[in-house]
């Protein structure tokens, strides 16, 4: 499986019914740390997919695992003597597999590009039309100052 679940790749579907960009509901699995599955078992990554869209319909759900890289049993620093369990710096990330890193990137390469930047984009032509019509509406008003006064019809 490609460990990222989610809506279709069209740039249509990722817009709401009043043409706002698709908001996303994702629930990141630590397959060393998460919850294991019924009896201990295996995660079931499309049951949870499936319960997050029946709850939440109107976001596109996606799930993301992470951790996917079993633990060390031990390492060097701690058979020195010296632990590296203050020192997070030195575990974040470090499990996280090829695959992993892969679905994250694809997740948020296509966020990107299918939501955020056709969002901005609409909300850059929607904010050119507002200034371009305020630049017309104060083009006149001084057009509109400077011309000669109409005569009035007194004799």
């Amino acid at each position: 499986g490609g460990g990222a679940g989610g809506g279709g790749g069209g740039g249509s579907d990722r817009l709401d019914k009043h043409g706002n960009a698709v908001r996303y509901m994702v629930l990141l699995h630590d397959v060393v740390l998460g919850p294991k599955g019924v009896g201990g078992g295996k995660f079931d990554e499309k049951n949870a997919l499936r319960r997050m869209r029946d709850n939440f319909p109107q976001y596109t759900c996606v799930v993301l695992r992470m951790n996917s890289q079993p633990p060390p049993q031990h390492s060097e620093e701690e058979e020195g003597g010296v632990s590296s369990s203050n020192d997070t710096r030195a575990v974040k990330g470090c499990r996280f597999s090829p695959e992993d890193v892969r679905v994250v990137r694809s997740f948020l390469a296509s966020l990107v590009k299918d939501g955020l930047i056709p969002a901005m984009e609409r909300r850059i032509f929607h904010l050119n039309a507002v200034v371009s019509n305020a630049k017309k509406g104060v083009k006149n008003v001084l057009k509109s100052f400077w011309r000669k006064p109409k005569e009035s019809g007194g004799g």
